[in-house]
C-alpha cells in the first residue's frame, strides 16, 4: 500500500511546502503589484504542470509504479 511507504511520504510533505511557499508567492503578486490577473492564471498553470512533469521523471516515476 502507497501509506506504508515512506517515499509516498516524503514527496507530500515536500509538494505540500512547495505549494504553500507557491500560493504565498501568487497571493503577494495579486495583492502588492500591478501584474496582470491573467499573467497569474498562467503562472498558475505553468507551475502545475512543471510539477507533473517532475512527478512523471524516471526516478519518481518508478516509485509511483512499485507495487508493494
Amino acid at each position: 500500500m502507497i501509506f506504508k511507504r515512506k517515499s509516498f511520504w516524503i514527496l507530500f510533505g515536500s509538494f505540500s511546502l512547495l505549494h504553500v511557499s507557491e500560493d504565498m508567492v501568487w497571493a503577494f503578486l495579486a495583492r502588492y503589484t500591478t501584474v496582470s490577473f491573467w499573467f497569474l492564471v498562467v503562472g498558475i498553470l505553468a507551475w502545475s504542470f512543471l510539477t507533473a512533469v517532475l512527478v512523471n521523471i524516471p526516478p519518481l516515476n518508478k516509485l509511483k509504479n512499485t507495487k508493494k
